[in-house]
Order: C-alpha cells, then sequence, then structure tokens
C-alpha cells in the first residue's frame, strides 16, 4: 500500500487538508474580519452607528490642547465661560444615574483645570452654575462645599 503512493500526492493530500483545515478555521472564528476586509461591516441589533459628524465632534470636543489655544487666542472671558458651562452641561447629560460624587467632582474638575487661569473672574457664577445643573440632573449629590473643593484642586 504503501508503495503505491508517491512523496508528490502525500504532500498534495496534506497541503489540501490544511488548506481547507484552516479554510474551516477562518470562516468559522474569523467571518466578520473576512468580510471587514472588504468592506462588509457587522451591525449590531441595537447599536448606533457613528457618523463622521459625530466622530469629529467628539474629537473636537476631547482635545483639550488644540481647543485651550484657539479659545486663548480668539474668546474673551465671557465666551470662555459659556463654552465651560456647555462642557459641564454636557457631562451631567451624558453622566449615568448611578454616578458617585467622587467621580463627577473629578470629572468637573477635569474641566475646569483647563480652562483655570481664565475663569477665575467668573468663579462665583460658574460655581452657582455647576450647584443648579447639578441639582437638575443629581438632586443632593453635590454640595456647595464640594463644589468650592472644585476650584482648589
Amino acid at each position: 500500500m504503501f508503495t503505491s503512493i508517491t512523496w508528490n500526492d502525500y504532500l498534495v493530500f496534506i497541503l489540501t487538508v490544511l488548506f481547507l483545515y484552516y479554510t474551516f478555521i477562518a470562516v468559522r472564528y474569523y467571518k466578520w474580519e473576512l468580510l471587514a476586509l472588504s468592506g462588509i461591516q457587522k451591525e449590531l441589533p441595537n447599536s448606533k452607528q457613528l457618523q463622521y459628524v459625530d466622530i469629529k465632534q467628539q474629537f473636537i470636543t476631547n482635545s483639550s490642547y488644540t481647543d485651550q489655544q484657539t479659545i486663548s487666542a480668539v474668546a474673551d472671558n465671557e465666551e470662555i465661560s459659556e463654552i465651560v458651562k456647555a462642557e459641564i452641561t454636557a457631562l451631567f447629560a451624558n453622566s449615568p444615574e448611578t454616578i458617585s460624587s467622587n467621580i463627577l467632582s473629578d470629572s468637573l474638575n477635569a474641566i475646569l483645570s483647563k480652562y483655570s487661569s481664565r475663569l477665575l473672574q467668573q468663579r462665583l457664577d460658574l460655581s452657582r452654575f455647576i450647584l443648579e445643573e447639578s441639582g437638575n440632573y443629581f438632586p443632593g449629590l453635590l454640595s456647595q462645599n464640594d463644589v468650592e473643593q472644585l476650584w482648589f484642586g
């Protein structure tokens, strides 16, 4: 029996079996990755597909260094105050309902620290705004003392 099979036939058989095996594995476990190479994307049933505008807006919102340079060159103090208020409102609106006061304070501190040198004149106004907005979204989570502590660090 072994004398009727040549090395060439044996190698062709082994390569064919290996090719079929790895093709099966690729199709079975990496189907969506292979389809993504051809441009087909898997759409999950309750997922929101991000638009180009959403990604661009998210990048613009998160790029604090560029925003700070642009703002310091163009905007005056009142415009900066409005921008900070918009960021704080967006933070409250996008935060989960079960957020802790420490996490919320850290997030607010990060926003205020981006503009800290330009916001000292509007500190009282912004403190009132933060307290009102936190009362609207998370009643009783932040106290007046918590809001005052945001300015110190």
